[in-house]
């Protein structure tokens, strides 16, 4: 089951493994019900992969101590 993105930024590595150490290798190591994100992600182009992942990058926590 694919967990929620919140935090994806702040996290890794990733799979339940840990086997993906960046975001581009996890998301085509998907399958299940993330498979037709997967082959959404796989027949993107390379600039709007990148975006893609920069956009799940910068979702990242914070701690209480950062909002100061």
């Amino acid at each position: 089951m694919t967990r929620s993105l919140a935090g994806v930024g702040s996290t890794g590595p990733w799979l339940h493994d840990g086997r993906a150490t960046t975001l581009d290798e996890a998301i085509p190591a998907h399958a299940g019900e993330a498979a037709a994100s997967r082959h959404a992600y796989a027949a993107m182009s390379e600039a709007d992969a990148a975006r893609i992942v920069t956009y799940l990058e910068s979702l990242i926590l914070f701690s209480a101590d950062d909002a100061h």
